[in-house]
């Protein structure tokens, strides 16, 4: 399953990450930040996952291959230098792949929970997607 950071499932993804076990032990991390509002806190929340490159995680049992992809910030592409576009891949290594589906849901539930009393602003990105 492939992740795009203009999709809201790739936060998600992140948000999970931050809370799974593989997060508090991977030795190479990316630090996001997520603000929140004035009425929880005045300071932004600080989520560590792990950084661009591969890791090996388990879910549920099954072992999941997640390999992050950031370009190089003198790629054709990279022309915003305020947003920086990365991938995700979650390649399964085992047949079902209810797994992945589940992971999927699993991040989304985590997230949504995590956000149900606050107001989410949307701003446009230079790609004309409306981005939390």
């Amino acid at each position: 399953v492939y992740l795009d950071s203009r999709d809201a499932s790739f936060r998600w993804l992140l948000a999970w990450l931050a809370e799974h076990p593989y997060s508090k032990t991977a030795t190479t991390l990316t630090c996001t930040t997520e603000q929140k509002t004035a009425e929880t806190s005045l300071l932004p929340s600080v989520l560590f996952t792990p950084a661009p490159g591969a890791h090996l995680l388990r879910f549920r049992g099954h072992w999941i291959w997640l390999e992050r992809h950031r370009p190089e910030k003198n790629a054709p592409n990279a022309t915003n230098h305020n947003f920086v576009h990365e991938t995700a891949c979650l390649t399964l290594l085992g047949q079902n792949r209810e797994v992945l589906r589940d992971l999927i849901h699993e991040a989304r539930r985590l997230t949504l929970e995590r956000e149900k009393d606050c107001t989410t602003v949307y701003l446009a990105d230079q790609y004309g997607n409306w981005r939390p």
